[in-house]
């Protein structure tokens, strides 16, 4: 089912010096994935329509296959992934990480020594929902959806 409001939506990563507070995703079976946020823990099923996943570096091919197969396995129509610590995204690898549903992007680039800080990715299904009014800050991406 497609989004039928506008909702603004904002992500961005937080100055070290803040206390950040991760989710961790694990897939459990089949399409059934928990989120763990401290010790909170919720059991999600397949027909989530947006996700949002600090995935802690996409530079390995490994991480890139999991980012992949979850969404792929998911009915989402958003996905918002904190902290990729790649320096760029072209539309191959943003369409391969959105399980080749959700082929519009926007990137904010890493940052830093290498690459090795920060990064966000906005992904989403153009055919479900409509995004506009995208700015990219330094620290984040905000966008309406």
């Amino acid at each position: 089912m497609p989004f039928d409001g506008a909702v603004s939506f904002e992500m961005a990563v937080l100055s070290t010096s803040t206390l950040l507070v991760t989710a961790i995703c694990l897939v459990v079976g089949r399409g059934q994935f928990v989120i763990r946020v401290g010790s909170l823990q919720i059991m999600i099923g397949p027909d989530i329509d947006m996700l949002c996943w600090n995935v802690r570096g996409l530079n390995q091919q490994a991480r890139k296959d999991v980012v992949h197969q979850i969404i792929s396995t998911t009915s989402c129509h958003i996905a918002a992934l904190q902290e990729t610590k790649l320096q760029s995204v072209d539309a191959q690898t943003a369409c391969y990480l959105g399980g080749f549903k959700l082929t519009k992007y926007i990137c904010k680039p890493s940052d830093g020594p290498s690459g090795t800080r920060a990064g966000l990715l906005l992904l989403w299904n153009d055919d479900q929902v409509d995004v506009s009014e995208i700015v990219i800050g330094d620290y984040h991406i905000s966008a309406t959806i």
